[in-house]
């Protein structure tokens, strides 16, 4: 912003600025930063981004398991962001798996198990009628 605000067209001034704004312990820990201000702004970039660990988001997302109360949908949403960071070859795979791996009553996982083409959104719909059916059992209960 102060580039703009200040007029500056140059690029060579432009990194200078960022440079000086930037302070001493940055301009001596960068000291490659190119001649112009992209390559400059690119260096910072590099380094101030927070470094990824695809073994770590893997880890939370394979440990993470449906709380109690929480819908299918809720679910699949959480599963969904945390896998934007883990670099799956199929995130519809992976989720589907996860809600197979962490599904608590066994007999749904053997039915699961049963179909041969199985895809998360059988494996949602399949869970829905689930809860459905379990949350009409309840009713008729007490009645």
């Amino acid at each position: 912003m102060y580039t703009v605000a200040a007029n500056i067209k140059d690029d060579a001034q432009k990194r200078v600025v960022l440079l000086y704004v930037a302070g001493p312990l940055v301009q001596k820990t960068l000291q490659d930063t190119g001649t112009d201000f992209k390559t400059a702004l690119e260096k910072l970039d590099e380094y101030f981004q927070p470094q990824k660990n695809v073994i770590y988001k893997r880890y939370v997302f394979k440990r993470t398991h449906r709380t109690p109360g929480e819908s299918v949908d809720n679910y699949k949403t959480r599963l969904r962001t945390l896998a934007e960071t883990c670099e799956f070859e199929s995130v519809e795979n992976e989720i589907r798996d996860q809600f197979f791996m962490t599904c608590s009553s066994r007999a749904f996982r053997t039915k699961l198990l049963r179909e041969t083409d199985l895809t998360l959104a059988k494996h949602i719909a399949m869970a829905r009628a689930k809860k459905l059916a379990e949350n009409k059992h309840q009713v008729l209960g007490t009645q």
